[in-house]
């Protein structure tokens, strides 16, 4: 499995930024806007079952905007806790995962 750093590097274009500096860059999977908050709905309307598929398809466009669906489809591994990004990675995957949660519908989730 690909270390979170190589993964990193390879979502940024292994460019020549600072790990501090690629981080801030709209490119990097674990950049988050500061607009964006786990209290945020970002799919309308949210999902109710009967709904699964313009749901899913209207995430998955959501995600993919934001540069956020390679924590779904595990195309950016989870961190180990001894890895210098855990931290980092932890709050995007919690970040997505409130995202996920709050386009629900309470009587499904």
């Amino acid at each position: 499995m690909a270390s979170l750093s190589s993964a990193i590097d390879s979502s940024i274009g292994a460019s020549s930024l600072s790990p501090t500096n690629s981080l801030q860059t709209i490119s990097n999977p674990f950049y988050l806007h500061p607009n964006e908050n786990p209290s945020l709905i970002l799919v309308s309307p949210i999902l109710t079952g009967p709904n699964y598929n313009s749901w899913a398809r209207a995430m998955r466009m959501l995600l993919l905007s934001k540069n956020k669906l390679g924590f779904i489809n595990r195309s950016i591994p989870a961190s180990k806790s001894t890895d210098s990004l855990f931290s980092i990675w932890e709050r995007c995957n919690m970040m997505v995962l409130s995202w996920l949660t709050r386009s629900i519908s309470s009587s499904i989730a």
